[in-house]
Order: C-alpha cells, then structure tokens, then sequence
C-alpha cells in the first residue's frame, strides 16, 4: 500500500469516528448545536443512573443527564439538560426508574399530582431544585419476591404442622355440628314462622290502633283549641273562678254547720248521759217514777184515778152546764 493510500485510509477512519461521536451526541439528546436547559432534582438514591442515561417526560426522551454529585447534606443532586422548547409540568418532579431488564435507568419528568408522596418530600429541598424519587430496580423486586415468597413457604409449612390429622378431624367434626345446628335453626325457624306472623299482624293491628287513637286525640285537640278560640278560654276561666268562690263559701257553710252539728251532738250527748241516769235511778227504783214502776199498787191506784179523771172529763163534755154556768149578762 502507498503513502498516499494511507492517507487516504487513516481520513475515512478518522471521519467515521467523527460521524460516529456526533450521531451519538445528536442522539443521546445533547447536540452541539442545542445545548438546552438545566432542570436540578435532588434523590435520596439513585440507583443505578449514569451520566448520560436519558430523560423522559410522558414517555418522549427529552434531555440526558448531565452530572451527578453529591449535595452538602448527604442527598444526589442529578443535572438534567433538557432540549429547549420541551414542554415541561409547570411543578416537575423527577422519578428515577429502571428502563430495562440489562440495568439501564432513565429520570423521568412528572408533575407534582402523579407523585403526591415525592413532592412532599422538600424539607432542606434547595432553591431551584426539584424533588425527587427512584422506583427499585428490577433485582430489587426479585429480592422482595423471592423473600415474600419464602415467608409464604414458612406460614404454609406452620400451617401444615398446625393441622394435623387429629385437627383435621376436630375441623370435620366442628364443620358437621355448625351444619347440623343450622338445620336445627332452620326447622326451629320454620315452626316459629307461623308465631312471627302472629306477631307481625298484631303489630299491624297495634300501628292501626295508635293510628287511630293518634286521629282521636287529634280531634280533642282541635276541640280543645276552638274551645279555648277567642274569648271562651277568658270566659271558662271566669266561671272556672266563680265557681270556685261559691265552692269556698259552700265549704264555709259546711263548716259552720259542721260546728253547730258538734254542739247539737255534745248537747244530745248531756242529754243522753242525764237520761240514762235518770233510767239508772227508775230502774233501782229511785224517786216518784222509780217507785211508781216498781210498786204495783201505786201504780194500780194511779190507774184507777186516771180511769175516774178520765171518765169525768167525759162527763163534763157531755153535760158541761152541771158543771159549769155562763151569764153573759
């Protein structure tokens, strides 16, 4: 091969290399013609991100990452350069997450409403910076996975200690009496359904009642209340007062015949007391009435003189001139 071959070889090398790095300037979003805007987000961790992994916002890559590094307070500051005129959420936030199952990640641009939870996260968030989150890798999921899984293998291996052959049995056994005591409960509610209905029309029946006591008392009410209308309430209550007075003066009255009933009685009791002192000393025989009912002969004269006085007091009506003359003159 001559000089001039080489030459001619090393200028076509030298171009495809070129073409070569500006293709993979242009198409990791860069380019050196547009270098775009800055967007700062600050991670907590961020996994598996390199410098010049690419940037997305609603699926559409839209920058690459720039730098990485870390802030003063222990969190990743991640630089992503952004092509201008992207349309990016007025309040961003950043989401790192794997983009394939060989290891690559990808920051993605969101708005503040699609991750409530990392928007939140601003405390010591600096100014101009937005905040952001990582979604675990796929090993990480596995790793979860096969750990959820391997508690599962210890409950499903304690549960198959736990029911052994006897449990089992005692399991049937519960089973058998829950179904046996539920057919009785069936039965017990099928006598009892003929009483509940009993009862649910008695309960009708009393709705009823109340219904129609509630239209009667009603009806009193309203009775009650044209009574009271107007003037009558006025009216009723001053006969209401009148005819409490004339009461007073009624009980008044019984009082006072009360006491006069209290003498008389006090009266009659003298009299009655004196009287059967009287009947005391008539029954011993004690004075002119005592003897007289106690000797019969005085008590056949007396009679005897009362016969003659009466047989002269006929006489004197008979004939009354024998006994007595008038002159007027």
């Amino acid at each position: 091969m001559t000089k001039k071959n080489e030459i001619i070889t090393g200028l076509f090398v030298l171009l495809g290399v070129a073409v070569v790095g500006i293709g993979g300037v242009w198409l990791s979003g860069g380019g050196w013609r547009d270098r775009g805007r800055i967007v700062t987000a600050r991670f907590r961790d961020v996994g598996q991100l390199k410098v010049g992994n690419r940037v997305t916002s609603r699926g559409v890559g839209v920058g690459v990452v720039e730098t990485i590094r870390f802030a003063e307070d222990g969190t990743v500051l991640v630089e992503m350069r952004v092509r201008e005129g992207v349309p990016v959420p007025e309040r961003p936030v950043a989401l790192l997450e794997p983009s394939s199952l060989f290891g690559d990640w990808e920051a993605t641009l969101l708005p503040a409403g699609d991750r409530p939870a990392v928007a939140a996260d601003t405390a010591g968030l600096p100014e101009g910076v937005i905040p952001g989150g990582s979604i675990p890798e796929f090993s990480e999921l596995t790793d979860h996975t096969a750990e959820i899984a391997s508690n599962l293998r210890d409950i499903t291996d304690r549960l198959d200690r736990a029911l052994s052959d006897d449990v089992a049995e005692q399991l049937k056994d519960v089973i058998a009496n829950v179904s046996a005591a539920s057919t009785e409960v069936l039965e017990i509610l099928k006598v009892q359904r003929v009483a509940f209905d009993t009862l649910a029309s008695d309960v009708r029946t009393t709705g009823r009642s109340v219904r129609e006591a509630s239209s009667a008392l009603e009806g009193v009410v309203a009775r009650l209340d044209s009574a009271t209308a107007g003037d009558r309430l006025g009216t009723i209550l001053a006969a209401a007062e009148s005819s409490a007075t004339n009461l007073r003066a009624l009980t008044a009255e019984w009082r006072d015949a009360g006491g006069r009933a209290n003498q008389v009685l006090t009266r009659a009791d003298s009299a009655l007391a004196e009287a059967s002192v009287v009947l005391a000393r008539i029954s011993r025989g004690e004075g002119s009435l005592g003897r007289l009912s106690s000797d019969t002969v005085l008590y056949e004269n007396t009679a005897a003189a009362l016969a003659e006085l009466r047989a002269l007091l006929d006489e004197i009506k008979t004939n009354p001139e024998r006994y007595f003359s008038f002159s007027i003159f």
